[in-house]
């Protein structure tokens, strides 16, 4: 499968229960799991939205708090040919309004996919449209105080029974509920189509995550310490155990000699910068890792894992979580951790900001690419 879902963005209870089941199981190990490549030019894709007028800064954010809270989510799915589209809105029971789920419904029917990239809707008074919160987002919609991401993944060549199974039991457990078998996805899930009639998929569940999810992506700030974590030394990589995945690279991206831990690694030049996209599979902290790249940017290390600011994305077929930043230091790192026993993936793209920011759409479309063996 491809990149599928770049799911929960800036302004949506955060996937904080992804990260921290991700440091546990790294946590056994001390290698080093940080490599780098570059990447060639490749044309950012801007998509317009407009900003409300009343209102240009970013939704607020729910808080996290110390203890998991009762929490609901209305999430759904859209199919079409080549293209999914995902809607989700996670959040505590009382931040949704009363008629929460019959607005989500009226959202999905009134959406088109007439251009499969660029859908469309109505927006009823009680909604609020702003530009994405992320890269990885299409576009962040707010109703009342709960935002819901909206994000595009490639739809793989599989069964949709079972496409569609795999996502409602992923939403259910983010919320700590009992799997269903495919038998039971129309008496936990509604079918619904929409105004150019194409079926979707929703969901209205309430559960109890074993805990709070973690903040929309950083945008950089003010300048910073930079603070650089004590680094483990790396231990040499055992050839037999070399990683195998499959991925389709961008065409303008120059392939380099792979460094210790790294499966691919490519340079992109962009101007008179280059971005470097790198791949990599090892063990080590996810906590102190996260802290270390943001020192190489220049921001501040997080002084607790309730901190960090991250948001859950599906590469191939398994979960992940992808981390944002943008250094006063005219430097970004985006990277995407996928957990796989006890060691974990890292797809990461880095280098100046303006290199960064104009491979990003080729970085979504290369882990949109990605199966693993």
């Amino acid at each position: 499968m491809g990149l599928r879902h770049f799911v929960s963005m800036h302004g949506c209870l955060k996937v904080f229960v992804v990260f921290l089941a991700m440091t546990f199981l790294l946590g056994c190990t001390k290698e080093d799991p940080i490599v780098t490549y570059t990447v060639p030019k490749h044309e950012l894709i801007q998509i317009p939205i407009e900003t409300p007028k009343e209102q240009k800064s970013p939704p607020s954010q729910q808080q996290p708090s110390a203890k998991p809270v009762p929490t609901r989510m209305l999430a759904a799915q859209i199919l079409d040919e080549e293209v999914a589209w995902f809607f989700k809105g996670q959040a505590p029971i009382e931040a949704f309004t009363d008629d929460a789920a019959e607005k989500f419904d009226e959202l999905i029917k009134s959406t088109k996919l007439e251009d499969p990239s660029n859908p469309t809707w109505e927006l009823g008074e009680a909604w609020q449209q702003f530009p994405p919160s992320s890269s990885m987002r299409y576009a962040d919609l707010k109703l009342g105080n709960v935002v819901f991401s909206v994000i595009k993944l490639t739809l793989p060549d599989t069964d949709r029974q079972k496409y569609t199974l795999g996502n409602v039991n992923r939403w259910r457990d983010q919320l700590g509920l009992a799997k269903i078998g495919i038998e039971e996805v129309e008496s936990n899930a509604r079918k619904l189509m929409t105004a150019d009639q194409h079926e979707a998929t929703l969901v209205d569940i309430e559960g109890m995550p074993s805990t709070t999810g973690m903040g929309p992506m950083a945008g950089g700030g003010a300048p910073r310490r930079r603070v650089v974590p004590k680094r483990e030394p790396i231990k040499k990589a055992d050839a037999k155990e070399k990683p195998q995945f499959t991925g389709t690279p961008a065409e303008s991206w120059s392939p380099q000699k792979l460094r210790e831990y790294q499966v691919a690694s490519y340079e992109a030049k962009v101007g008179d910068d280059s971005a470097n996209v790198s791949v990599s599979k090892a063990g080590g902290d996810l906590f102190a890792n996260i802290n270390r790249w943001r020192g190489q940017v220049g921001l501040e290390e997080y002084k607790k894992k309730t901190d960090v600011e991250s948001e859950e994305v599906i590469v191939g077929d398994k979960s992940g979580v992808l981390t944002e930043m943008h250094g006063p230091n005219g430097e970004s790192i985006v990277v995407v951790v996928v957990p796989e026993g006890e060691r974990a993936w890292f797809f990461k793209l880095m280098g100046k900001t303006p290199a960064v920011e104009n491979q990003t759409e080729a970085f979504k479309e290369y882990l949109d690419t990605i199966k693993f063996e």
